[in-house]
Formats: C-alpha cells, sequence, structure tokens
C-alpha cells in the first residue's frame, strides 16, 4: 500500500511539471512576486481618439423684434469628437498600473431639417475645442500574443463650444434668423474600456463607455437677421447626454 502511494505521489508530480511546462495562452502577471525576467518600466502612448456625443436644444426663443418667428422644436446633434491624447503608463509590467494622460480635441456636428408642421427651416451647427487631463487604473493580463488592459478612468475636461442655429419659413425668400450661442463647460467624464496592446508592433486599440457629470456651464447668447440685432427674451438650453461612448487607435513608444 505505501508502495501505491509513492507511486501515485510521483505520477501526479509527473503529470503537473508536463501540463505547467506547456507554455500558457493565457496568463495575468503576478505582482506579488519581486522576480520578473522583465524590469520594471513606463510606457509611452499617443491615443487618435473619437468621442461621439448626443446633445439636445430645446429652441424656445423668443424675441420681441419684427417679423420675429421662434422655431418651437427640440433639435438632437451628435456632437463628434476628435482629440489626440498622450499617456505615459506606470508600473506597466504589473497585474496593477497606473496611466497618467492628458487630451486635446476639437468638436463637430450638425442637424439640418424641415419640420412638416410649422414649415421651419433650419440647421443646428456645433464647432469647438475641448481639453482636459486624468488618470486611469488598470488590470494587466497577457493572452494571445497581446497585452489585455481593463481599465477605469477619470478625466477632467473643459469645453468651449459654439452652436449656431439658423432658421427661417421654408417658402420664404427672407433671411434667416441667426441665433448664436458661446458655452463653456466643464465635465468630469468617468469611463470604464479596454486596451489591446501590441507590444511587438507598437500598437494599440482602444474602447470605453464614458459617463460625463457636467460641473458647470456659462452659456452666451445672440442673434441677428441680415445684420440686424434680435433682442431674445427667452434663450435655448444645452443639454448633453450623460453617456457617450470612445474608440480609438493608438502607438507606442
Amino acid at each position: 500500500m505505501k508502495h501505491n502511494k509513492v507511486f501515485c505521489l510521483l505520477l501526479a508530480l509527473v503529470y503537473s511539471s508536463t501540463v505547467f511546462s506547456e507554455p500558457e495562452r493565457f496568463d495575468i502577471e503576478n505582482t506579488l512576486s519581486n522576480e520578473s525576467d522583465n524590469p520594471e518600466e513606463s510606457t509611452i502612448s499617443v491615443l487618435l481618439r473619437y468621442q461621439n456625443i448626443g446633445t439636445k436644444m430645446d429652441h424656445k426663443e423668443a424675441s420681441s423684434s419684427a417679423g420675429f418667428t421662434s422655431l418651437g422644436q427640440e433639435t438632437d446633434i451628435s456632437v463628434h469628437g476628435i482629440s489626440l491624447e498622450v499617456n505615459k503608463e506606470f508600473f506597466s509590467e504589473k497585474y496593477l498600473s497606473i496611466s497618467l494622460g492628458a487630451r486635446y480635441g476639437i468638436n463637430r456636428g450638425a442637424d439640418k431639417a424641415i419640420n412638416d408642421v410649422t414649415n421651419m427651416s433650419y440647421e443646428d451647427k456645433v464647432s469647438g475645442k475641448s481639453y482636459g487631463a486624468g488618470l486611469s487604473l488598470n488590470l494587466n493580463a497577457k493572452g494571445y500574443g497581446l497585452k489585455i488592459q481593463p481599465f477605469l478612468s477619470s478625466y477632467y475636461i473643459a469645453n468651449k463650444n459654439e452652436y449656431n442655429l439658423s432658421f427661417k419659413n421654408a417658402d420664404s425668400s427672407d433671411h434667416p434668423f441667426n441665433i448664436d450661442y458661446s458655452s463653456d463647460s466643464k465635465v468630469l467624464q468617468h469611463s470604464i474600456g479596454l486596451r489591446l496592446i501590441d507590444g511587438k508592433n507598437d500598437l494599440m486599440s482602444y474602447f470605453a463607455l464614458d459617463y460625463l457629470n457636467e460641473l458647470n456651464r456659462s452659456t452666451n447668447v445672440s442673434g441677428n437677421q441680415a445684420g440686424r440685432s434680435l433682442v431674445l427674451s427667452n434663450t435655448s438650453s444645452v443639454k448633453q447626454s450623460d453617456f457617450a461612448f470612445s474608440i480609438g487607435l493608438g502607438f507606442l513608444f
């Protein structure tokens, strides 16, 4: 019986050594060990990032100026943001790492239509810029020749956007009414996402779902028709969606 136990133990050891000698297809990096084949390093990446944010404006502007007629409807604009982001990752060879980043981008969007009920034609346009900085907490794993990096991030972002509404009766030959909104907003953006990093080719892809917590917004409004100023007694409000999505492609240095 004793020999049988020894034989079974040896068989188990041989089997386990065979299994663990095979290359693993997926391996979570070990942070508890101080021993590593690769020295601890920082990684710098440059990311070209696209974000889509839904924006609504209720357009209930009112004026005592002669001939003024309110558009009187809500419009939806998809604001397309393209930004360049630079990140530096610390403890990149560990199970947990931290990235610090800064970004600068431009915002563009437009909505154009004719209201079948009021016969008002309109065009809503958005243009502007954004900049910000933040950090992310990363979980690192390796598999299929890639570094797989789920992350949570928080960024403080400042937006400076110009919103322009141009509208008139579709059958009228009069000059359109133009209403301009200059809007500055501060946003705290929290994201959950995934980076796929190809270290051999120094490439990275990026996917994220963003939650936008608007901290404050200041807006200045002006209106005109053919150069004639409009005195507005009521203005529209700008309401951005609380959620957005982002995708991107990056390069490692």
